[in-house]
Order: structure tokens, then sequence, then C-alpha cells
């Protein structure tokens, strides 16, 4: 068993994350990407199991409905304790719906 720990409190784990262009941060460019999206974290949160829930804003550009049309979804990602996603979880570890319309009454 290694009790060796070669990092200063705080600094980033560089095991941590499945993104090799961003080690130790989680990334959103390893979520699946929804044509044109844009992707905003709106919460975190970490399970008793040590797995990180994220939950997102996601805008999408819809070209049928004409151009700057956009519409906004909900995104919701699990990764595993390492950052990376977790596979377990809806498809491939990022699920995402799109709000109901508002009502103007």
């Amino acid at each position: 068993m290694n009790t060796r720990n070669d990092h200063k409190p705080g600094s980033p784990d560089d095991d941590f994350g499945g993104d090799p262009l961003s080690p130790g941060k989680l990334s959103l460019q390893l979520l699946p990407h929804i044509n044109g999206s844009d992707r905003q974290v709106k919460g975190v949160c970490t399970l008793d199991s040590g797995k990180i829930i994220v939950g997102l804003a996601v805008s999408h550009d819809e070209d049928d409905e004409g151009p700057g049309y956009v519409n906004f979804y909900y995104g919701l990602a699990r990764m595993d304790e390492h950052g990376r996603l977790d596979e377990t979880f809806a498809i491939d570890g990022f699920t995402f719906g799109q709000y109901q319309p508002s009502f103007n009454g």
C-alpha cells in the first residue's frame, strides 16, 4: 500500500478527470455534443459513493426554426470518483431533455 502523497493540499490531482488537455479538472468537453450546443454548469453534488452529479443548462441552435432561434435544454451528467463519465448512468454518463414551454397568462 502506498501511503505517500506527493500532492500539496489544495493542488490539482493530475490523475483526476478524463480530458488529457485539462488534467486535474472536470471538463465539459467530455460530454456528448448536442448539435451546436453551449453548456453552463448550474450545480455540482458529490454523492456518498464518491460519484459526482453535474447539472447543466444547455442551449441548442435550431437551424430549422430560423436564424437566431435557440432552444434551451437541461443536462445531467454523472462522473465517477476519478472525474470520468460514469457509463452506467443514462447514456454513457449523460442525459438531456427540453424544458417545457413557458406559459404567458
